[in-house]
């Protein structure tokens, strides 16, 4: 486990996204660093926004959900 969580830390990030994207299918050993990654997305960031009385959805935030989730099927993006 604490090579897990020294793989996830910070100087480390780059290191993992890099395996990641040259890891062969199926990619399931990542698939739980992956959801980790999600969720502490969603924590960090609301979908909505509001502004004005008005409610936004974030398009920034859905893409960059997209992208997380692009980048464990795409492994060529």
């Amino acid at each position: 486990m604490n090579q897990v969580r020294q793989y996830m830390s910070p100087p480390y990030f780059a290191e993992y996204r890099d395996d990641l994207k040259n890891a062969p299918f199926p990619k399931l050993p990542y698939l739980g660093l992956i959801i980790q990654q999600l969720i502490h997305f969603n924590e960090g960031n609301k979908l909505c926004r509001r502004i004005m009385d008005i409610d936004f959805v974030d398009v920034w935030c859905l893409q960059k959900q997209f992208s997380i989730i692009s980048n464990l099927l795409n492994p060529a993006s």
